[in-house]
């Protein structure tokens, strides 16, 4: 163990860094907060649309068969089942926090211009805004990156 040791430290003079410059080979999210004016009783969904991608529902606000992303099957109709595109790779999601609060999580993106919706239960868009975004690190370092997020994001829903 000591002889370990030696030669990792040895290394790591000869190599002209050290450990502390190393960063961790872990990924963040960064958020987007929501916040609703005006009547919001029938906004089902918020979502951020950037990239031709479009938030969906954060996998703790799913249904079981939401979180897989299939409908329930007849075993027999399995053959011919097609998985929904958005449930293999999804970027962006969206969470409620309260009437007037979403947040949306951005898995390692900070996508600069988005739209914003809310969405009723029939998906009719109650109000749309298209935004640039200023991220702001909140988190880890300059050199290796860390969480973000930017000011909340006012959307007003018409009565």
């Amino acid at each position: 163990m000591v002889v370990l040791s030696a030669v990792l430290m040895v290394s790591v003079i000869v190599s002209g860094c050290s450990v502390s410059d190393l960063c961790p080979t872990i990924g963040w999210s960064n958020t987007v907060t929501v916040k609703l004016e005006g009547t919001t009783s029938n906004v089902s969904v918020v979502e951020l649309c950037a990239d031709g991608e479009c938030s969906g529902p954060a996998p703790s606000q799913l249904s079981p068969d939401e979180s897989v992303g299939i409908e329930i099957l007849d075993p027999l109709q399995l053959e011919t089942f097609t998985p929904v595109p958005s449930a293999i790779h999804l970027s962006f999601f969206a969470s409620k926090v309260d009437e007037h609060s979403w947040e949306i999580s951005t898995i390692m993106a900070t996508p600069e211009n988005v739209t914003i919706r809310a969405l009723s239960p029939s998906k009719e868009v109650l109000a749309e805004r298209d935004v640039t975004l200023n991220w702001v690190r909140v988190g880890g370092t300059e050199r290796c990156g860390g969480p973000a997020e930017v000011d909340p994001i006012t959307l007003t829903i018409a009565s």
